[in-house]
């Protein structure tokens, strides 16, 4: 199937902090839902995704929407995704260095976004701490063997799991963080892209006939 795929050119850190990029795509995501008929789209299948910090705002989305009266997202993609602002997992000091992401650059990263320290676990930008984690979307979370990321990632797939909801997890064998910007890397990397295909046919395009 055809999907219309819509790419929010969010404002950036440091000029501009937390909130801001979690801001912009929710009002794109606002903006989608209102404008769904001109946009050739169905308002009832929209889908947030992103990788890294991208996952990170999708993930925060689908908390801001889950209660809204008109907008359900129907399903959200994570792929390595940024969640806990401790920076504290096994598998950032496991792979602090040598895998492409860094604990440093991450660190860096982080007082950009959330320069003041009070914000870096809010659950607005760190939606591990969420307190409530049930009537999420379909979830897909994918992560990379050799990623920093890996464990908050698999937490948080683990917290949408035991709260109730329909969760994908996989874990890619042999890759480094950002291994989507190199899908012909090798055939896990492609699997990935093949796996993404899949969970959107089953939980979202099977679901409403």
């Amino acid at each position: 199937n055809q999907c219309t795929v819509i790419s929010v050119d969010y404002r950036l850190a440091p000029e501009h902090p937390f909130p801001a990029a979690h801001q912009d795509a929710y009002t794109v995501i606002e903006y989608v839902h209102e404008h769904a008929e001109e946009l050739g789209i169905d308002p009832s299948k929209i889908i947030v995704s992103g990788d890294s910090a991208g996952a990170n705002i999708a993930a925060c989305a689908c908390h801001h929407f889950k209660n809204h009266r008109d907008i359900k997202i129907a399903a959200q993609v994570l792929v390595y995704p940024w969640v806990d602002g401790k920076l504290d997992t096994p598998s950032i000091e496991k792979f602090k260095t040598g895998y492409l992401l860094t604990r440093d650059a991450m660190q860096w990263f982080q007082q950009a976004y959330t320069p003041d320290p009070a914000d870096r676990c809010n659950p607005e930008v760190s939606p591990i701490y969420q307190k409530d984690f049930k009537d999420l979307p379909p979830s897909f979370v994918l992560t990379a063997e050799y990623d920093p990321l890996k464990d908050e990632g698999f937490m948080y797939s683990q917290k949408m799991k035991d709260a109730g909801n329909t969760v994908w997890y996989k874990d890619y064998k042999a890759l480094v963080h950002g291994f989507m910007n190199m899908p012909f890397l090798s055939s896990e990397a492609m699997r990935a892209y093949q796996d993404i295909q899949a969970f959107i046919k089953q939980e979202v395009n099977s679901e409403r006939k």
